[in-house]
């Protein structure tokens, strides 16, 4: 069965520049698919291609089995059924929130009844519908976000794209918007797109995470399969980072081993022998007396408290490996950890 929304073989120069390498994206019906990756990465350029603001040079957008856009066919912007949540919110500071919110639907020429409904629902879902007949300027920062929400939400569009809506939002409103965001997507039924940079908040604000770097689209699944079994060093290192050993690995009587030096890690089965790089988590690691193999030993060069933990820097022969410890060590001090076998991952060798 086909995709619901089936980006193909993407391609867009921009500037001189190829933006998008022939990629490729599907997302369900009703799912929420986060988009993460760096500045630069395609990211914005990949929905405005969807919303039909740009048009790609080559490929092929189609929306519930019909084409949007293909090398003959290209839907205009309002017949998409798409809404766009921006990052500057781009309300107009003349209109009220409720008007704001409703000037959409009155341009489509809607039964002032059906509109007055639909901005209700649309403000109830976002919880600012007490703030219906205030100005923009009399808004924090997120509830113009919100207002932003709602007037895309309203318009009840079978597509909401998202483009860093947090951006402009005090951290400590982050949490609060994406479970608020989440909810109101989730509960209409709509499918939606979540564009941003941030690893933290691509998973927390998705059914399922892609990442993108340099035009093409790298890895994409289940924020936790793509966190706990990347497919390449750069997902594991751009997914909060990850200690990296390379060496090789053996595979003797069925149990499979990574060796690099005095590194011996046993690892997960199913693994090739050769040349492979190892990659795990800090938070995987613990004290080598909670786990019968995979024991590594070092100095620790530096100590730094992360709240729940004790990060330390540990030199671990030629290279210096992250390990979360449960209390303070003091610099030069020796210590013994261990990593389990199913959270070593090995790669074939290559740039990260």
């Amino acid at each position: 069965m086909a995709p619901w929304l089936a980006c193909r073989g993407l391609a867009k120069r921009l500037g001189g520049k190829q933006v998008l390498h022939g990629l490729d994206l599907s997302v369900e019906h009703g799912e929420v698919l986060s988009i993460l990756g760096p500045s630069g990465s395609g990211k914005t350029t990949l929905i405005r291609l969807i919303a039909g603001l740009s048009e790609p040079d080559a490929g092929e957008i189609a929306i519930a089995g019909r084409s949007i856009w293909n090398a003959n066919t290209n839907v205009p912007v309002e017949a998409r059924g798409v809404g766009f949540v921006f990052q500057d919110y781009a309300v107009w500071p003349h209109m009220t929130v409720a008007e704001n919110v409703g000037f959409g639907l009155q341009m489509a020429g809607m039964a002032r009844s059906d509109r007055d409904r639909q901005v209700r629902e649309a403000l109830e879902a976002v919880h600012i519908a007490e703030l219906a007949r205030r100005y923009p300027d009399q808004l924090s920062g997120g509830q113009q976000q919100r207002l932003a929400l709602a007037r895309s939400l309203a318009a009840k569009p079978q597509l909401i794209l998202m483009d860093e809506p947090l951006s402009n939002v005090d951290a400590a409103l982050r949490e609060q918007l994406r479970t608020e965001i989440l909810s109101a997507i989730h509960a209409q039924g709509t499918t939606a797109i979540y564009i941003t940079h941030d690893q933290s908040e691509a998973m927390a604000m998705c059914d399922r995470l892609a990442l993108i770097h340099d035009g093409r689209i790298l890895q994409t699944g289940d924020p936790e399969e793509l966190y706990r079994r990347p497919a390449s060093l750069f997902v594991a290192n751009f997914l909060g980072g990850a200690n990296q050993i390379r060496g090789t690995v053996a595979v003797t009587n069925g149990v499979a081993e990574f060796v690099a030096g005095s590194c011996r890690l046993r690892v997960a089965g199913g693994i090739a022998p050769g040349p492979s790089d190892c990659v795990f988590r800090p938070e995987d690691t613990v004290p080598a007396y909670n786990l019968d193999c995979n024991r590594l030993e070092g100095s620790v060069i530096s100590a730094t408290f992360i709240g729940r933990c004790w990060r330390l820097s540990v030199q671990v022969d030629d290279r210096i490996l992250q390990v979360d410890w449960p209390a303070r060590a003091k610099i030069g001090e020796d210590i013994a950890f261990a990593v389990p076998p199913d959270r070593c991952v090995t790669l074939v060798p290559g740039p990260s």
